[in-house]
């Protein structure tokens, strides 16, 4: 059968892993594992934590990568990542490895064809949200600039700017010279220049 994993994991130091614990195990049981079959890896992660900081699951995925692991079961996809994408990427990376998932909550297994059409299905989700937040992001940029906005960061430049530029130029400093001095791009200091005053 192989080893597998049970991956748990809390978002504060005051939870435990002790109810996702005992569906895992008991889930592991009902599948015929023997407690030697099975691997725990567990993290406690806040909000502002980030993946790499996760010790469990850096140490899962070490296990996943020798082959140690042929799969990989959670109480619930959310305890894996944040969002979608970074659940399905999980996901992603550990198939490549020959690794199989399953999410005891969502009744995803990838082992089986209809847990792979449910995985499938959440891909394409997620596709289809990050291409419909692009597009509305880009609809709004279009609005606001149509209404006269500038879009992107508000430019140093101002008049008092290019009149020095101009002014050192004139006193022959060099474009680098004149660049480092007023602490803006080579770049602005060629288009102040080629702008007729």
């Amino acid at each position: 059968m192989g080893t597998i994993a049970l991956y748990m994991r809390v978002s504060s130091v005051s939870q435990s892993v002790d109810s996702q614990r005992e569906e895992l195990r008991r889930y592991a049981s009902d599948c015929g594992y023997a407690e030697s079959e099975v691997v725990e890896y567990t993290d406690t992660i806040t909000g502002v934590s980030r993946c790499e900081d996760r010790n469990g699951m850096s140490a899962l995925m070490k296990d996943i990568f020798e082959k140690k692991i042929t799969q990989v079961i959670v109480y619930d996809l959310s305890r894996i990542g944040r969002s979608l994408r970074e659940c399905l990427n999980f996901v992603e990376h550990i198939k490549e490895h020959n690794c199989k998932f399953v999410s005891i909550k969502q009744s995803l297994d990838t082992s089986s064809p209809s847990g792979m059409l449910v995985f499938n299905l959440f891909s394409c989700i997620s596709s289809w949200e990050r291409e419909m937040t692009k597009a509305r992001t880009q609809a709004g940029i279009a609005n606001y600039r149509s209404r006269g906005g500038k879009w992107g960061r508000p430019s140093s430049i101002n008049d008092s700017v290019k009149a020095s530029v101009r002014l050192l130029r004139d006193k022959k400093m060099s474009i680098k010279e004149i660049s480092k001095n007023l602490k803006i791009g080579v770049g602005s200091v060629y288009r102040i220049l080629q702008t007729p005053v």
